[in-house]
């Protein structure tokens, strides 16, 4: 695995995405009684965000909206 130059930065990425994970699986319990992805992380398991690389904490970001919002490189 790659590791990074930017540590700070990159718990910070991990500390957002495991935060956004926990709120759209809490609202989406609560909001339409749908645990369907909790269910499949209990399945059939998970990398974990500290297993990624930074291009794939970063494609996480992207994919979110997330990484536009607060880690946007200037």
């Amino acid at each position: 695995m790659v590791m990074s130059f930017d540590v700070g930065r990159r718990n910070a990425m991990i500390r957002e995405l495991v935060d956004n994970d926990i709120n759209m699986i809490i609202h989406d319990a609560n909001e339409y009684g749908d645990t369907t992805v909790l269910a499949e992380i209990l399945e059939t398991g998970f990398k974990g965000y500290n297993e990624y690389t930074d291009d794939e904490l970063t494609r996480e970001m992207t994919e979110r909206g997330l990484w536009d919002n607060w880690f946007k490189e200037e």
